[in-house]
């Protein structure tokens, strides 16, 4: 199939919840003002390539206890936390240099550390909820990562657009550009 099957209007969801979970990201829906880089998100997540084989999860989820509590293995939450620091370090680079303007009613959705995964909690499966949610809250903070370099001038041009050479001229390794 090389195309989503037909939906009746009437029948995509519009609004949101006034705090969305990160799962709403991934359904069908039309337009939204709040939301517009929501077209950049990948429905089908493989949790493949540079940035997404970092969040990919073993069927057993990495779990320690400490104190008592249970916490994500803290060498993955650790990467997931610098990589959720470099994904909105670069929506503010992009953004400022660029000066981008951006509807009134823009909204992010709640990041992933919004969700809780480098805090203890009592259960296991708390836990793993948590997990989950901030996994899947990175969809839309890439999404929105993809929409601000679709803003930028000259997105297209080679071999080095200009919002590369601004994050690398800024002190960005080179090869994490790349990879976005």
């Amino acid at each position: 199939m090389d195309r989503l099957p037909s939906t009746p209007l009437d029948q995509i969801h519009h609004e949101f919840n006034g705090r969305p979970l990160p799962s709403e990201a991934r359904t069908i829906r039309l337009s939204h003002n709040k939301y517009p880089f929501l077209g950049f998100v990948a429905t089908n997540v493989r949790w493949e390539g540079a940035l997404l084989e970092r969040l990919r999860l073993p069927s057993r989820i990495p779990l320690d206890q400490e104190d008592g509590k249970w916490i994500f293995k803290k060498n993955l939450a650790c990467r997931w936390n610098r990589l959720e620091i470099g994904l909105v370090g670069l929506l503010q680079a992009l953004g400022d240099h660029f000066q981008l303007v951006f509807p009134v009613e823009i909204g992010a959705f709640p990041g992933p550390i919004s969700h809780g995964y480098m805090q203890p909690r009592a259960s296991a499966k708390h836990m793993v909820t948590a997990i989950l949610r901030a996994r899947d809250a990175f969809l839309p903070l890439m999404a929105f990562c993809s929409y601000v370099i679709a803003l930028t001038p000259n997105v297209h041009a080679t071999p080095y657009p200009p919002w590369m050479r601004h994050l690398v001229d800024r002190g960005v390794d080179p090869q994490w550009v790349q990879n976005v």
